[in-house]
């Protein structure tokens, strides 16, 4: 790590204000040459000066410099706050590179920041989950891994499988009689050790699912307004809206936050008998997305109901992760004693009644909650591997196992855990999970 690295850490395009890092050991001299100035440099403290290209001033930014160790990186690191557009941050990146020596590689900076010290693996990897958070419950779970909370659970899981460890080898070393160590002993420590990781594997599983956003389906007949729902909850006029049935004949999706939750939602084509082969695709379409929905609202028209018709016979038979509202749409049209159902709710809701809509918002609400929040954290399929077969190699050591066999099984459980925060690893590894992250991180 010789070499002094920049990098853009801003979005490009127009924007209010432009930041690029700097990191490395001519930090300071970069800093002399772009200032032309003599000012030192003063750790976390913002210093506002020109910055110069070779013949004239590019523009007047702020120099932000924190001193190693205590920096992000552990190295000097050299923040720039321009002028945002394309054009400026272009040129400042352009004149910096003549006193650094590349452009940083994507994820470098906080790679740095784990080969330095200054976080450990589970951290690192938890610095995109901030960034690409999709709503506030993974923004916490991502946060709790970011400050080294959950890295404390491994700390203590890691160090009880190395305890177990250290009393096998002393036992293979030494006799029961010599250390006073039996083996009914090292099984009441495994039993303990795999009660604790139990509990952390399923809290790894919850806060992995918030990473996949959950899905909305609209399922209904042609024309009750499914359309319309969409448009309104997504605040788009993305579904063409008109009274001709199967207007809607391809799948429809779109993104909305409610409650700082992101959700897909899908449109889809009206449930019904139909000749049209371009309409019966649409219609299986709506049956295959339908059983990959985490919420599905069956919408029902009254201009499509008999006096006998069963509410309950249309709504979809959901699996057991699934959930359902049940909109009864265009209520204006008939009154709601006059409808016959058994359903265990029945949301009313028409286009004259302004309150329509927070109501549909508000039985989404109720479904996303998730539960025990506060004890989620935010896992990778990587950290969720390590943990899953950290607990298969301790399952794999049974009553009557040659202690040799004992020790390798146990090694091997401690060092998938110790894999999670970065105690062991590879630089393959490394390149895959850096590879993931923007260029100024």
């Amino acid at each position: 790590m010789e070499d002094t690295i920049v990098a853009l850490s801003s979005p490009i395009g127009e924007a209010g204000v432009c930041v690029i890092r700097i990191s490395g050991s001519k930090t300071k001299e970069a800093f002399l040459k772009l200032s032309r100035s003599n000012k030192p440099l003063i750790t976390r403290k913002a210093t506002n000066l020109s910055l110069y290209g070779e013949k004239n001033q590019i523009d007047s930014v702020i120099y932000i410099f924190f001193e190693s160790p205590s920096s992000y990186t552990g190295e000097d690191v050299l923040e720039i706050h321009s002028h945002g557009g394309n054009l400026i941050p272009s040129l400042i990146l352009k004149e910096t590179l003549k006193y650094v020596d590349r452009i940083a590689d994507p994820g470098e900076f906080t790679k740095r920041a784990f080969l330095n010290g200054k976080i450990n693996l589970q951290q690192s990897e938890s610095v995109i989950d901030l960034i690409h958070s999709k709503s506030e419950q993974e923004l916490i779970a991502a946060l709790k891994c970011y400050t080294g909370q959950a890295s404390v659970e491994f700390d203590r899981i890691s160090k009880k499988i190395f305890e177990l460890r250290s009393e096998i080898e002393a036992l293979i070393d030494f006799s029961e009689e010599e250390i006073n160590i039996s083996i009914s002993h090292l099984f009441e420590n495994l039993k303990t050790i795999l009660d604790e990781l139990e509990p952390i594997i399923e809290t790894a599983q919850k806060g992995n699912k918030l990473r996949r956003l959950p899905t909305i389906v609209l399922r209904g007949r042609p024309n009750v307004g499914k359309s319309t729902l969409f448009n309104k909850l997504t605040q788009k006029d993305a579904a063409i809206v008109t009274n001709i049935p199967g207007t809607t004949r391809d799948i429809i999706k779109d993104d909305f936050v409610l409650s700082g939750q992101q959700f897909h939602i899908f449109d889809t084509a009206g449930i019904r008998e139909s000749s049209d082969p371009i309409e019966k695709i649409g219609i299986k379409k709506t049956q295959d997305h339908t059983k990959e929905a985490d919420i599905i609202i069956n919408v029902y028209d009254p201009l499509d109901l008999t006096e006998n018709l069963n509410l309950e016979a249309s709504t979809y038979n959901a699996q057991e992760h699934q959930k359902q509202i049940n909109l009864f749409n265009k209520s204006d049209l008939i009154e709601p004693h006059h409808v016959k159902h058994n359903l265990e709710e029945l949301i009313f809701t028409s286009e004259k009644d302004k309150n329509s809509l927070m109501l549909i918002q508000d039985a989404i609400k109720k479904l996303i909650t998730p539960e025990e929040n506060e004890a989620l954290f935010l896992a990778n399929e990587r950290q969720l591997h390590c943990l899953k077969q950290a607990q298969k190699y301790m399952l794999s050591i049974f009553p009557g196992i040659q202690v040799d066999l004992f020790a390798e099984l146990a090694k091997l459980a401690h060092e998938e855990i110790c894999k999670i925060t970065g105690e062991i690893t590879t630089e393959d590894v490394l390149g895959q999970i850096f590879s993931k992250f923007c260029v100024g991180k």
